[in-house]
């Protein structure tokens, strides 16, 4: 298989149709992996909301919880890369200094 040639994958997200998908050989765990927290958080909040569960509202609270989680991982790498300049630049100055 050529390095570039995607595979077809198949992923059932909140009780939808499956839905086929192209992505690297690589990357299809990460794929199988992002489609079991989905539906484990949806089917959460589903239980939660018992029978006047709307799926498209409980769908949309998932992907909201999601995105806000991506936010403060966002948050947190910018923080870190941050200090990690912040480090890097002392160790130059230290360095400069001897």
């Amino acid at each position: 298989m050529a390095q570039d040639e995607k595979t077809k994958i198949w992923l059932t997200l909140a009780n939808v149709s499956p839905m086929a998908l192209k992505c690297n050989p690589d990357e299809q765990e990460d794929y199988h992996a992002a489609e079991r927290s989905l539906n484990t958080m949806w089917q959460h909040w589903m239980d939660a909301f018992g029978t006047h569960a709307d799926p498209h509202e409980v769908l949309a609270r998932v992907a909201f919880i999601f995105a806000l989680n991506y936010r403060k991982a966002v948050g947190s790498l910018e923080a870190a890369d941050a200090a990690l300049e912040q480090l890097e630049q002392r160790l130059d100055d230290l360095v400069v200094k001897m």
